[in-house]
């Protein structure tokens, strides 16, 4: 019963940190995906603010822009931490990185054109369609990451719903091992008091029936002597009277 219940035991610890090992590695997707939707936001709010100076030429609507920019660089940093032990997501991050320094430096040169020469000057490197290559491109390595990390997101997911199960099924059979050994002890106990009552019963009605016999015996002994004693004394006045006759 004891080496069952360390058993269990030892069971149910493993898959209950495999349980939260499992949903860490769940959070853990859930903010990568979070953090590259963040980026991809934050390269999107970078280009309008761009987009809205360049038509305008009012430096309020520069805001965006430059929040974005630092925000991106930001972004890229955490997501390099949060991929280090996915070779596959940092094979993507090299390849995404060039790209977004590269869209910046495109938005910083029709921002820079735009304030120095004009919006005809800047328009024209708008229409060279070389931002929207550059912005197409990171686009779709930033969903490639999302693609794979939805798929790693599936995986652990499943992965933590059958631990989960399989943590619950060792649970209710550790309780169920527990009330059948528990019941089982009942039992036996019980049926060693019985035994024992009934042991203790039959060594008291041995006793007695023994104490009965002494007492008898002892009885019979009384009556024995008595009846010598009586045959003594009538021998003894016998001899009396035969020695007063002579």
């Amino acid at each position: 019963a004891p080496l069952l219940f360390i058993i269990i035991g030892a069971v149910s610890y493993w898959t209950t940190s495999l349980f939260g090992e499992n949903a860490r590695l769940v959070a853990h997707s859930h903010i990568v995906l979070e953090k590259l939707a963040s980026l991809e936001a934050r390269v999107q709010a970078l280009i309008t603010g761009q987009r809205g100076y360049i038509l305008t030429g009012n430096e309020n609507l520069l805001e965006p822009y430059h929040k974005g920019m630092q925000a991106i660089r930001k972004i890229l940093a955490e997501l390099g931490a949060l991929t280090v032990n996915d070779p596959r997501q940092q094979q993507r991050l090299k390849l995404l990185s060039p790209l977004l320094e590269e869209r910046i430096a495109v938005a910083k040169e029709t921002v820079r054109v735009r304030r120095t020469v004009g919006f005809e000057a800047a328009q024209r490197l708008v229409l060279t369609g070389r931002g929207d290559r550059l912005l197409e491109n990171l686009r779709n390595v930033i969903q490639e990451m999302k693609d794979a990390e939805r798929s790693l997101l599936q995986q652990r997911e499943a992965q933590a719903m059958a631990t989960a199960l399989y943590t619950k099924a060792m649970i209710v059979f550790g309780g169920l091992a527990a009330l059948v050994l528990m019941t089982t002890a009942i039992v036996r106990i019980r049926h060693e008091l019985t035994a024992r009552e009934q042991a203790e019963e039959a060594l008291q009605r041995s006793h007695n029936e023994l104490e009965s016999r002494v007492q008898t015996r002892t009885a019979d002994l009384a009556n024995v002597n008595e009846q010598l004693r009586q045959e003594i004394g009538e021998r003894m006045r016998a001899e009396d009277r035969v020695r007063n006759q002579l």
